[in-house]
C-alpha cells in the first residue's frame, strides 16, 4: 500500500458489512473535516455496555467506533484533555445528553489525549480519577499516542465531531464547550 504525506495508507479499504467483498474510499484527511470518513478509532478505556449510564463500574477494554455501528446512529466524539476546565463542564453534561438522545441513538465517545497537566499522557488510573470525578457518559478512552489530536484543527478544546456511526462521516464538527450549538446539531443530526 502507498503511504500519504500523513503517514496513513493513501487506499482504505474495508470489507463491506453484508458481503466478504473488499470496497475502498478516498484517502483520510488526518485533520477530518466535514465529510470525511473517520477510521476505526480505537482506544483502552471503559464503555457503558450495560446501559446503566455508570461508565465507573465497568472493566478496562478496547474501545472501537464500530462497536456502535449496528446499535447506534451518532457518535458524539470528543476530544479532550484532563488539564481542561473547559472539557471537564462539558464532560459533567453528557449525562444530560445521553438522557435526552441516548434512546434516539446517541453515543457519547470521549477520548482523552492529555492527562492532569499540559503535556502529561494520559494513564488509566488518571482515566479512572476522570470518571470518579466527572461521571462521563457513554464511553471514555485514553490516547497516550496522541492519534486524535491532528483533528483539532483549531486547538481549542474541548473538540466535538458528530459522526454517523454507521459510516464513520463527520457530520459537524466544533471547538469549546457551546451547549445550545451542540444540542441543536444532536437534533438536526438524529432526526435524519
Amino acid at each position: 500500500q502507498m503511504t500519504s504525506e500523513w503517514g496513513v495508507s493513501a487506499k482504505q479499504c474495508v470489507p463491506t458489512v453484508n458481503s466478504p467483498s473488499i470496497s475502498c474510499v478516498k484517502p483520510l484527511s488526518p485533520t477530518m473535516q466535514v465529510g470525511d470518513v473517520m477510521v476505526d478509532f480505537a482506544m483502552v478505556g471503559y464503555a457503558d455496555s450495560d446501559g446503566d449510564q455508570n461508565v465507573g463500574d465497568e472493566d478496562l477494554a478496547v474501545i472501537r467506533l464500530s462497536d456502535y455501528a449496528d446499535s447506534k446512529s451518532l457518535i458524539l466524539f470528543d476530544v479532550s484533555a484532563g488539564w481542561c476546565e473547559t472539557c471537564q463542564d462539558a464532560t459533567e453534561e453528557q449525562a444530560s445528553l445521553i438522557a435526552e438522545y441516548g434512546g434516539k441513538g446517541l453515543m457519547i465517545v470521549q477520548v482523552l489525549f492529555e492527562g492532569g497537566k499540559l503535556g502529561e499522557l494520559p494513564t488509566v488510573d488518571f482515566a479512572k480519577a476522570w470518571i470518579a470525578k466527572l461521571m462521563p457518559a457513554g464511553a471514555l478512552g485514553i490516547d497516550p499516542g496522541r492519534l486524535s489530536v491532528p483533528f483539532n484543527t483549531l486547538g481549542s478544546l474541548p473538540l466535538t465531531m458528530l459522526l454517523d456511526a454507521k459510516t464513520r462521516k463527520v457530520l459537524s464538527k466544533m471547538n469549546g464547550h457551546h451547549a445550545q450549538e451542540l444540542r441543536s446539531q444532536i437534533q438536526t443530526h438524529i432526526l435524519q
